[in-house]
């Protein structure tokens, strides 16, 4: 989300595209890892939530092709004195299969120590390609599925194939988009790993959410 001085709170589908278009997500993007990193370095200084607690960052397309991307990450680290396995880096299957450096590139993140995640999974097209090749540890079910998991059969055995896919390759399950206690106990018994929803919580700025997780921690279902 960006506060905007004139148009108020805009919402990223108002101008990440854009972004992307004009290549103005790579400043964009370099901006928020450098910011996520040291919140994040400051939230373990202040021991606040749960030691196991990662800082989740999105990497654009275009960002995911810049061939600086791993050097870039390491000066973040570096300089913020974030620990590599406290930064989990997320990449949706359409940037990550269109990407012919691809492997290499989340390949050299994971010896370093990162996680690394599959987000928005079922949206593209190399779905069960992108199971097979990259090196991910978890992998996030979009959320156009969970919001039909309580009211459609066919969705409800599509997850649960996913689900019971990707455990049997190692990865962790998660669900987005949980909004309803309904979507909570059906993710819960279609045995998801993690969820994340406005069920739990709207997004918080980083004082409110300091108190959040002061307060409740992070939670696993």
């Amino acid at each position: 989300r960006w506060q905007h001085p004139k148009r108020g709170l805009l919402h990223p589908g108002a101008f990440l595209q854009l972004a992307e278009d004009t290549g103005l997500i790579v400043p964009i993007g370099r901006w928020v890892l450098g910011e996520a990193c040291r919140q994040a370095r400051a939230w373990r200084a202040a021991s606040v939530g749960s030691a196991e607690c990662r800082m989740c960052v999105n990497l654009s397309a275009r960002e995911f092709r810049q061939p600086d991307l791993v050097a870039e990450v390491v000066r973040v680290l570096e300089e913020t004195g974030l620990p590599p396995d406290a930064l989990e880096l997320e990449i949706t299957e359409h940037v990550a299969v269109g990407h012919d450096q691809a492997l290499s590139t989340l390949l050299q993140l994971k010896a370093m120590g990162m996680h690394l995640a599959l987000d928005d999974f079922g949206t593209g097209h190399s779905a069960l390609i992108s199971l097979q090749r990259l090196p991910i540890e978890t992998l996030k079910i979009d959320r156009s599925f969970i919001q039909e998991v309580t009211t459609d059969a066919k969705t409800r055995a599509v997850v649960q194939a996913i689900t019971t896919l990707a455990h049997d390759l190692g990865i962790l399950v998660v669900a987005e988009g949980v909004e309803t206690e309904d979507q909570l106990h059906a993710v819960r018994n279609l045995g998801i790993d993690i969820v994340q929803g406005t069920y739990f919580a709207k997004a918080l700025p980083s004082a409110d959410c300091s108190i959040f997780l002061a307060t409740r921690g992070a939670n696993r279902i």
